[in-house]
This record gives structure tokens, C-alpha cells and sequence, in this order.
């Protein structure tokens, strides 16, 4: 289980890369959705928490679209990376969940919340950024601390597991 959280944790880092258009910034993110596809392999879930990461899965072909692909309509670029941005929401609270139930520990129940809240500050930024510019810090700054708080918060009850 050490092995899995430390993937699970250079997973997330990677996902903190900032995204550019026409760059190799997605490879990264790439990698970083592949890395925590292994791990809940790897963790042996059950049949229905494998379900949680077909939304990482879903993101990574939105992130290539969304920042892979030029797009004239704003309107249909901010559909693409709002639902990118819920679909990870989704896959980090699955995570959570997937772990809680390998370890048993009550905390992680509080713990899915406040990393819910985060990814949310961040996908409501993103929503409100169109009539106010200066959001956009607010949504980058929610999607770090919540990857930040994923990989110092959660990834370790996961590692201290077995030992």
C-alpha cells in the first residue's frame, strides 16, 4: 500500500501542471490520470468503485479537447473545461472514497468533504470567471489546494495502512 499512496501522490503532482494550448503540458496530465488508473487497479476495488474512474478517464480526453484543440466559441470552451473541472471533482471524491474503504478511518469522511469543498470553490470560480476576470486566480488556487490537500491529507492514511 506505501507503493500505491507514493503513486497516487506523484499522480496528483503531476496533475498540478498548469495546462497550456499547443504545448506538452498534456502529457503530464496524461500521465498523471494513467499513474492513478494503475492504482485503483492495483488497490483490487470492487467492481462498482472501478466506475469512479471512468471520470478520470472522461477528463483526460476533455482535457485534450479542451486544451488540445482550438476553439473559436468560448461558450463551448467553457462547457468543455467546466465539465473537465467537475469531472475531477468526481474522480478525487471517488479516490477518497476507494481509500476510506480500504482503511476504515472515520477521518477521511471529513476529509472528502473539505477536499469537496475545494474542487468546488474551484468549478464555481471557473463558472462566475466569464463576468469577472479576476476569478481566475480564485480557480487555480482552489484546484492547487485541493490537489495539495488530496496528496498531504488522504494519500497518507493510505500509506500508513500497514505499518
Amino acid at each position: 500500500m506505501q507503493k500505491i499512496s507514493r503513486y497516487m501522490q506523484f499522480a496528483t503532482v503531476l496533475l498540478l501542471f498548469p495546462f497550456q494550448t499547443h504545448s506538452l503540458f498534456l502529457l503530464p496530465i496524461c500521465i498523471g490520470y494513467g499513474l492513478l488508473w494503475f492504482c485503483i487497479k492495483k488497490l483490487e476495488c470492487t467492481h462498482a468503485d472501478k466506475y469512479w474512474f471512468l471520470a478520470g478517464l472522461s477528463n483526460m480526453v476533455l482535457c485534450v479537447v479542451a486544451y488540445g484543440i482550438p476553439m473559436e466559441n468560448i461558450v463551448w470552451m467553457w462547457l468543455v473545461v467546466v465539465l473537465s473541472f467537475t469531472l475531477d471533482l468526481i474522480l478525487f471524491y471517488g479516490l477518497t472514497t476507494i481509500i476510506y474503504h480500504k482503511t476504515g478511518n472515520m477521518t477521511l469522511l471529513a476529509n472528502r468533504k473539505k477536499l469537496l469543498v475545494f474542487s468546488a470553490v474551484s468549478v464555481v470560480a471557473y463558472c462566475l470567471w466569464l463576468n469577472v476576470s479576476y476569478f481566475i486566480f480564485l480557480v487555480w488556487l482552489g484546484r492547487i489546494v485541493s490537489r495539495l490537500y488530496f496528496i498531504n491529507a488522504i494519500c497518507p492514511k493510505l500509506y500508513k495502512m500497514e505499518s
